[in-house]
């Protein structure tokens, strides 16, 4: 590309081409690959050969599509993260870095600790943009604008320390007005886990306050990106359908009602970009500082990503697997492939699914708790401290250890007459009890580790039953489970 000096004498150059380019493209209403790569307004922050941009292949011919954003760009099936070239509404065509794993964001900035000094930087080239699109760059204040004012953007802000932890900040809607408002940024409500550092909302930066802008990075982060991703591409997209178009690859998330409730969607955004790994359990979220309660979004040994709500006690974080009240919407006479692969809505009332609950087990050692409510409001619970479902090829088998608790033993207690202790899972459809004149299944309300047939059923509408604490008559019920551990024990 020659010296910064070099370009910044080209420059009026490179306009006056730009100008006679475009006259001629309107004369003749297309413009080759080579064409459009000249027309490209910040091309001189593309520091490889000009093939690496995505969607200009050899023999393009504009007007051919090219997309106002990168959003646009995955809707008309670009799914490679990297450079493209996108052309908003009534501007130039621009050279951009697309994240195409969440969805199509479009980034505006990339910076990595240690590299403060090229950020400060006088006006014109904020304005214009500097740095390397593929690592640390500024995409420029201008191009910033053309973009947000053609529609509704979503701006996230992800910074990813040394650990590998990530925190992120999100503005529901961004907007950066033109330089003669100053590139005012207008931002809407936040939402995330790095704090609302944002406070001058709507205020202009100074234009000739001062020869250069220097933009400091958050004390927590090694490496920082913010990220756009357009909300309305015909003015109705709402910010949940944006985020289910993200989440596509989560495999039961039409369990989950209001998908922005999910805590650690930052892990989604970052993780996948920057190939990190994700936490298994609730358990593991924990440990990385998560510490309140509800939905996240882990990833089982062998499994896809699962979302699941997670109760963080304070010492430990506790994967729920089910979750009932005797009032519940759901009927649970389900068929054996749902109580497969769940249902019901895992903020409230749900059954995680077999599977899910067979591949969590299998990667650890966990105890299982059952929290249970009778119908005069009293709590008890139940823990053994082994619990392990088998495959499909078993039926889902149930296996457990040593009990301990003040509801008492009635899954694993040979006093009782039914057994549920290495039971097979039964199902309306899949009679796998011990019964041999009725699926206890099909009689009894709901899918079950059944014997003959039960002294313990969770799973049914109405009033839950545990035969030592509660005679048809439980309120609620809520199964979790967590690596066992020696250093923790339950408060």
């Amino acid at each position: 590309m020659g010296s910064k000096v070099s370009e910044m004498k080209l420059y009026p150059f490179l306009c006056f081409c730009f100008a006679f380019t475009l006259i001629k493209a309107a004369q003749r209403e297309t413009l080759t690959k080579k064409e459009v790569f000249g027309n490209i307004t910040n091309r001189l922050m593309i520091k490889d050969r000009e093939h690496e941009v995505l969607n200009i292949p050899e023999g393009y011919t504009y007007p051919d599509f090219v997309a106002k954003d990168c959003r646009a760009a995955y809707r008309h099936g670009k799914r490679q993260s990297g450079l493209y070239v996108i052309r908003p509404k009534n501007s130039p065509f621009l050279a951009v870095y697309c994240e195409m794993d969440d969805g199509g964001w479009t980034v505006l900035q990339r910076h990595s600790a240690g590299e403060n000094e090229k950020w400060s930087q006088p006006w014109s080239e904020y304005k214009n943009g500097f740095g390397n699109l593929r690592g640390d760059h500024w995409l420029g204040n201008e191009m910033m604008h053309l973009l947000t004012r053609q529609n509704v953007f979503i701006v996230r802000f992800v910074f990813v320390d040394s650990d590998g932890h990530t925190k992120h900040a999100d503005y529901h809607t961004f907007k950066v007005d033109s330089e003669e408002n100053g590139y005012a940024l207008r931002l809407g409500d936040y939402s995330g886990d790095a704090g609302d550092a944002l406070t001058t909302v709507g205020e202009a930066v100074p234009k000739n306050s001062s020869p250069k802008m220097s933009f400091l990075n958050m004390p927590l982060a090694v490496f920082a990106v913010f990220l756009l991703i357009c909300t309305s591409s015909s003015a109705e997209e709402t910010v949940e359908e944006v985020w289910k178009a993200r989440l596509r690859d989560v495999d039961n998330l039409e369990l989950v009602e209001n998908v922005t409730a999910i805590r650690n969607l930052n892990d989604v955004l970052s993780r996948e970009a920057y190939h990190l790994v994700f936490k298994r359990d609730c358990e593991e979220l924990f440990q990385i500082g998560h510490t309140t309660s509800g939905l996240y979004i882990i990833r089982p040994e062998g499994s896809r990503k699962l979302v699941v709500q997670c109760y963080m006690d304070g010492c430990n974080g506790w994967t729920v697997i089910q979750r009932n009240s005797h009032n519940t919407e759901i009927t649970w006479t389900e068929a054996w492939t749902t109580y497969k692969y769940g249902f019901g809505n895992l903020e409230n009332d749900h059954w995680l699914g077999n599977e899910y609950i067979h591949l969590i087990t299998k990667q650890k050692l966990y105890k299982v708790r059952i929290d249970l409510t009778n119908v005069n409001g009293v709590v008890r619970y139940a823990e053994y401290d082994s619990f392990f479902l088998a495959d499909e090829d078993d039926f889902y088998k149930l296996k457990l250890g040593m009990y301990e608790g003040t509801a008492g033993d009635s899954l694993s207690s040979s006093v009782t007459k039914n057994m549920h202790d290495n039971m097979r899972f039964s199902a309306k459809d899949r009679d796998n009890d011990r019964s041999s004149h009725k699926n206890c299944a099909d009689v009894h309300g709901g899918g079950w580790w059944f014997d003959s047939c039960y002294d313990v059923q969770l799973n049914r509408k109405g009033g839950l039953h545990w035969q030592t604490f509660c005679d048809s008559n439980c309120k609620s019920s809520v199964i979790l489970l967590k690596p066992v551990h020696m250093y923790c024990h339950r408060v």
